[in-house]
C-alpha cells in the first residue's frame, strides 16, 4: 500500500509541474508603444490590454536563483485600473523593466506636448 501512495504522490507532482509548465508556455507578454498586452490560455483565450499611461509603478522581484539564471517577476501597479499585475518567469527582467519604464516616459512626454 505504501508503494501505491508514493506512486500517487509522484503522479500529483508530475501533473502539478505539467500544469504550470503549460500555463507558463501559453502566457505571452507584448510591449507596444501604448500598451502591455497579456494573453493567456489554451482553450479559452484571455487578453488584457494595460495602457502605459495607467501604470503607476513597475518593480522587479528576483530570487538568488533568478539572479543567477537571469529571470524574475515584474510587478506592475495600475493604481486601481486593474490592480497589481504579476508577470512571472520573465527572462532578463531588469532589461524588460527598463524597456517598460522607457516607453512609459516616452508616452507621458507625447501626451503632455502642446
Amino acid at each position: 500500500i505504501l508503494l501505491k501512495v508514493i506512486n500517487f504522490v509522484y503522479l500529483i507532482i508530475i501533473l502539478f509541474v505539467f500544469y504550470y509548465q503549460i500555463k507558463r508556455e501559453t502566457t505571452t507578454y507584448t510591449l507596444t508603444e501604448k500598451d502591455i498586452i497579456i494573453k493567456r490560455g489554451i482553450f479559452i483565450r484571455k487578453e488584457d490590454y494595460i495602457p502605459l499611461i495607467r501604470i503607476r509603478n513597475v518593480s522587479l522581484n528576483r530570487s538568488l536563483l533568478g539572479m543567477v539564471l537571469k529571470y524574475g517577476t515584474i510587478l506592475i501597479d495600475t493604481g486601481g485600473f486593474i490592480g497589481m499585475i504579476q508577470m512571472p518567469n520573465i527572462p532578463n527582467p531588469k532589461q524588460r523593466t527598463k524597456e517598460i519604464l522607457y516607453k512609459m516616459r516616452k508616452n507621458i512626454e507625447k501626451n503632455t506636448e502642446i
